[in-house]
């Protein structure tokens, strides 16, 4: 079921409860999905596996096919949105760059900008890491954000890094 969340955004954010997509639309009619993926799965084979249950992947979706001037209040709203998210501090975000198209560092630097530049970045620890391919053509570039408070932040590492180590010896 959706819902418009009082939040205090420049676009009216709703919020669907069942899957957890937040979404707006904007002056020119453009609608965004904000997705938080389920990423628990992550965890798998780590001492962390079990003890948490809150972690997610960052997807935002432009839905409607229209190309439009860079709007910042889109930016601004995405902030608004995960500034929210991270309003029930045990919610993590897990983030790998796409390398399909071998724009990855791009991401990862986009990334790494917004989050330099973002409202909650005083309230979050993020932690970044890179693998390189075992034929060194390819690096990977992740990260992991997570509210300072997160009562699981040690299970939250503990296990990130037991992730990445196990990525790095294959």
């Amino acid at each position: 079921m959706k819902e418009e969340l009082n939040l205090i955004c420049p676009y009216n954010v709703f919020l669907d409860k069942d899957t957890f997509i937040y979404s707006f639309i904007t002056k020119n009619q453009v609608e965004y999905k904000i997705i938080f993926s389920d990423s628990t799965s992550f965890y798998e084979g780590t001492s962390s596996h079990g003890k948490i249950s809150k972690v997610y992947s960052l997807t935002v979706e432009k839905v409607t096919d229209i190309k439009e001037k860079h709007d910042t209040d889109v930016q601004a709203t995405v902030d608004c949105i995960v500034t929210h998210f991270f309003e029930d501090k045990e919610n993590s975000l897990i983030y790998m760059c796409d390398n399909s198209d071998s724009r990855e560092i791009a991401r990862y630097r986009k990334f790494n900008g917004w989050f330099a530049n973002s409202p909650f970045k005083d309230n979050v620890i993020k932690i970044n890491e890179q693998i390189e391919s075992e034929d060194k053509t390819t690096t990977f570039y992740t990260s992991i954000v997570y509210h300072m408070e997160n009562p699981f932040q040690s299970d939250l590492e503990i296990g990130y890094y037991e992730v990445i180590d196990t990525l790095r010896d294959k």
